[in-house]
């Protein structure tokens, strides 16, 4: 492979990238902060919805962060 052909990957594999990365900030509205495509991915903290109250809740502890119940 040419190095012509080879410098139009890496571009088109940044324009992907970065298309990615502004929608997911822009599908929220202001009031909201999205994290965006490289923060998300390696940020390292996931978050799950309690069952019990529908809240969001960090997925590293053993109760809900709102309505104190257990996560299972």
């Amino acid at each position: 492979m040419g190095a012509i052909e080879l410098l139009v990957i890496i571009v088109v594999l940044i324009g992907v990238i970065y298309a990615l990365n502004s929608r997911s900030t822009a599908a929220k509205s202001s009031s909201e902060s999205a994290p965006g495509f490289f923060r998300a991915l390696f940020q390292g903290r996931a978050t799950l919805t309690c069952w019990h109250c529908g809240a969001e809740t960090d997925s590293q502890k053993p109760r809900c962060q709102h309505c104190d119940r257990e996560l299972k």
